[in-house]
C-alpha cells in the first residue's frame, strides 16, 4: 500500500486541504500591501463581511475578513485594523452551491497569479471565464476597484512579487494549456 503525503491523500479523499503556511503568507502579505488603506479606514466596507478566494478545481480556499473595524457606534474593537486570512472550512462540494461568504471569487491559481503580476485584470479574466464572482455584487465591485487602484510597483516588495508570479506563470500556463481540451 502506498502511503501518500497527508495533503495529497486528503485531496484524493475529497477532504479540504488547509495549507497553513499559505494562510500565514497571505495574511502577512495582505496586511503589508494594504497597511495604509487599513490605517485610513478605506477597507471598513469589509467590516462584518467575508470574502472567499477559492481555487476553481481544488478544495482550497481562503476566507478574508477585516478585524478591528469600527462597530455601529464608531468604537473600534481591537487596537488596530487588520486583514485575516483563514482556511475555508468546506470542501469543493460546498463551493458548488450558494456561497457561504458574502463574496466568492473563484479562479485557477494561474488566474490569481495573472492579477498579481498585473498582466491581466479581473475584467479580462472574468470575460475569458477564468475568474468568477458570486454573491454581493456591490461588495465585488468595491473589492475589484480596490485591487485596480493598487499600485504594486510602489510596494517595497512589489517588483519582486510580480517577477515571482510571472516566473510561476511561465511554468503553470503551458501545463494548464496542455491539460485543457
Amino acid at each position: 500500500m502506498i502511503a501518500w503525503p497527508v495533503p495529497f491523500a486528503s485531496m484524493l479523499a475529497g477532504k479540504p486541504f488547509r495549507p497553513l503556511p499559505l494562510e500565514m503568507l497571505v495574511d502577512t502579505l495582505l496586511n503589508r500591501v494594504f497597511a495604509a488603506s487599513l490605517d485610513e479606514g478605506e477597507l471598513d466596507f469589509l467590516a462584518g463581511r467575508e470574502v472567499l478566494l477559492a481555487h476553481a478545481s481544488l478544495p482550497i480556499g481562503l476566507r478574508i475578513q477585516l478585524l478591528g473595524a469600527p462597530d455601529d457606534d464608531g468604537n473600534s474593537r481591537p487596537a488596530r485594523r487588520r486583514l485575516r486570512a483563514s482556511p475555508y472550512p468546506g470542501s469543493l462540494a460546498d463551493l458548488t452551491g450558494a456561497p457561504r461568504a458574502d463574496l466568492l471569487i473563484r479562479a485557477e491559481l494561474s488566474g490569481f497569479l495573472h492579477m498579481i503580476a498585473r498582466d491581466r485584470d479581473a475584467d479580462t479574466l472574468f470575460f475569458q471565464r477564468l475568474l468568477s464572482m458570486e454573491g454581493d455584487t456591490d461588495l465585488g465591485l468595491r473589492v475589484k476597484n480596490l485591487l485596480d487602484g493598487l499600485d504594486v510597483d510602489e510596494l517595497r516588495f512589489g517588483p519582486q512579487l510580480q517577477r515571482t508570479c510571472a516566473a510561476l506563470l511561465r511554468v503553470l500556463d503551458p501545463v494548464a494549456g496542455a491539460i485543457r481540451p
